[in-house]
């Protein structure tokens, strides 16, 4: 999906933020699934519901500054980018 929409649009995708279906996956398929969102150029990424508490993990040790916390009640200022919790 990435790489087509960086075909469409010319550009890569500044930001993922969803399930990413990865809760019964291997860590072997969470580190190509993530290795893939780095080569093509994924800056933010807020993994949510299905991607699975591993997954999660690793998204948040690899991204550091760039993880966007996500979960019900979150919002996602996309321009500029602002980070918030609805308290």
């Amino acid at each position: 999906m990435l790489a087509e929409i960086r075909q469409w649009t010319g550009r890569p995708v500044l930001m993922l933020v969803g399930g990413f279906h990865l809760l019964n996956s291997s860590g072997e398929a969470i580190d190509r699934t993530l290795a893939n969102f780095k080569a093509q150029g994924v800056r933010y990424v807020g993994p949510t519901h299905c991607t699975g508490d591993a997954a999660i993990d690793t998204v948040r040790q690899s991204w550091r500054e760039r993880f966007v916390e996500g979960g019900g009640g979150t919002t996602v200022q996309v321009a500029p980018f602002v980070r918030s919790k609805v308290r």
